[in-house]
């Protein structure tokens, strides 16, 4: 409901008076109330209805974004009207409220509206300070806003229009890594950030009422990340800035591309690091045919369970000089299904793009093959120490990319009868944890079975009755084919048009459909192969560039 996003309670104080904050967000105003046609009956009604919200008998300070000045292009007609129904609407309030109002702190404040304000000041017989903020650096150096969920449209007018990308450098505080650093449940910060993201995506995909079509545009951005529009950029730096301060926000406020391309932020960076989420050289050393189910399970498997050494975790108390090890089991496994998801939706909206109508198995073949290939570069090294620069591990990359989409549904995870598609869609620390417990009981039941646990060649001789070791009460199940475990929320917001996402999962999911097609025949595999061969290198190459060059940017403002 817009007015519970025009005037609520902050979860914090104002630190100088100690006293509780509303915020009044004019972003939410009723279009009637700003066009010229509204009456004072309807102005005084709806004001009415939303200071109930204020208390009477307790003593606030009143945050007050001035935004929608911003966002219309008002005729002079109405830019002057519009801050009379202002008045108006704070007329409304009655004496005994008006009194408790100790402090405004008004933000994006132009001079018109400082104007009307000064002007009826004393009509409402009240000594309140009025404190003037140009911007949001200059509310954030009166407190800290990280508590405040503030609009998206609300940063962006404080960018576009008041040109500020900064915060008070109190605002800049000592957070913990958040890209770059491994996805596991000791580095807390950025695995419960990384799960909002992802979350998001998969209630998108799999809620039909949430999954809107994307527009052709909007899938090129999704394959070629580096060919964002200028609008997108803005809001994933603000998203970005949001979760790296761990800043309160309405995730509903942004699109799933703008989800997608924060999400494949994490994912690179960690591709980056001295970690990367899927080692190359494991995949470049292993002689596999792809088109091998078995084969490709082995090597499946044996990514999931391979070691990494994590010196930064949050805990203090580790021995440096022994850093523990861990596995991206967890995180390969929910990337996967999240990967072939969003392939399924590629194949239900290919028709989106041109000659669909005249060769419509070339070019649903063609972009299947485009979206793996940007999976591939995310996921890939760019490690000089690998000497790839002939890119023959980029290119054996690609093929493990393609042949796991390939035989999604005949993967078996540990050796265990259990599919991708079994386990959780969404990610939790308890899920992680459950997660956890029932990998270390299926590898235990192998080893116990076999001295050498898991195989040189990453197989074992299943059992399924015996291998598939599950604790139905531990965090992590895996589920039948009836249906995953989701999270429900009723007061998801979603973005007209653009597909926007909830700040929580949804109940209702779209089953998981089958035959999705990536199959090509020989022929024209090996001619669309030869295609992302010719331009996997200089693209990876520009992907990155284009990428680093937005961080720079990005670490400047908020």
């Amino acid at each position: 409901m817009p007015s519970e996003r025009l005037l609520y309670r902050a979860k914090m104080q104002d630190p100088a008076s100690g006293l509780p904050i509303y915020v009044f967000d004019t972003t939410f105003l009723p279009v009637r109330l700003i066009e010229a046609g509204s009456s004072d009956i309807s102005i005084r009604n709806f004001a009415a209805k939303l200071w109930e919200h204020i208390p009477t008998d307790t003593p606030f300070c009143l945050v007050f974004f001035t935004t929608v000045f911003s966002k219309y292009d008002l005729s002079s007609q109405d830019r002057l009207r519009l801050p009379f129904n202002l008045i108006k609407i704070f007329q409304v309030l009655t004496a005994e409220k008006r009194q408790m109002l100790s402090k405004v702190y008004m933000v994006h404040g132009n001079w018109l509206v400082k104007s009307f304000v000064e002007l009826f000041r004393p009509l409402w017989g009240t000594s309140h300070v009025i404190v003037h903020c140009k911007n949001l650096k200059q509310l954030s150096e009166n407190m800290d806003i990280t508590a405040m969920p503030i609009s998206l449209l609300t940063y962006v007018v404080d960018r576009a229009v008041y040109k500020n990308r900064a915060l008070s450098p109190r605002m800049m505080r000592k957070m913990p890594i958040l890209y770059g650093t491994p996805l596991i449940v000791a580095n807390g910060f950025a695995f419960r950030q990384f799960s909002r993201i992802y979350n998001n995506l998969m209630a998108y995909l799999k809620t039909p009422k949430l999954n809107f079509k994307l527009s052709r545009d909007e899938w090129q951005m999704v394959m070629r990340i580096n060919y964002l529009d200028d609008e997108t950029r803005l809001t994933i730096s603000i998203l970005s800035g949001c979760i790296k301060r761990n800043q309160c926000v309405f995730m509903s406020d942004f699109s799933f591309l703008e989800h997608y391309i924060i999400l494949m932020k994490f994912i690179y960076k960690l591709s980056e690091s001295y970690e990367p989420i899927l080692p190359l050289s494991a995949v470049i050393n292993t002689s596999c045919d792809w088109d091998n189910a078995e084969e490709l399970n082995a090597v499946f498997n044996n990514l999931l369970v391979y070691q990494h050494g994590s010196t930064d975790t949050e805990s203090t108390d580790m021995d440096a000089s022994n850093p523990p090890l861990y596995d991206n089991s967890y995180i390969l496994i929910k990337l996967f299904k999240f990967f072939h998801t969003l392939l399924e939706k590629l194949n239900d909206e290919v028709d989106v793009f041109e000659d669909y109508k005249e060769f419509p198995e070339n070019v649903k073949r063609r972009q299947i093959l485009r979206l793996i290939l940007a999976f591939t570069k995310v996921l890939y090294d760019d490690d000089p120490d690998l000497e790839d620069a002939d890119g023959s591990g980029f290119d054996a990359l690609f093929k493990f990319v393609y042949a796991v989409m390939r035989h999604y549904t005949r993967l078996r995870v540990f050796g265990t009868s259990a599919t991708l598609e079994e386990f959780n869609n969404y990610i939790t620390i308890e899920d992680s944890i459950g997660f956890g417990r029932f990998k270390d009981r299926v590898l235990a039941a192998l080893e116990k079975r076999d001295d050498r646990s898991i195989r040189s060649d990453g197989t074992v001789e299943e059992k399924r009755e015996e291998s598939r070791v599950v604790d139905g009460n531990e965090g992590n199940k895996v589920h039948n084919n009836k249906g995953n475990r989701v999270h429900n929320n009723e007061e998801n917001k979603v973005r007209n048009n653009k597909g926007g996402v909830p700040e929580c999962n949804n109940e209702d999911e779209r089953g998981v459909k089958e035959g999705t097609e990536i199959r090509t025949d020989a022929r024209d595999k090996a001619e669309n192969e030869e295609e992302v061969k010719a331009n996997a290198v200089v693209d990876r190459k520009a992907d990155r560039a284009d990428t680093n060059e937005e961080d720079g940017r990005e670490e400047e403002g908020y």
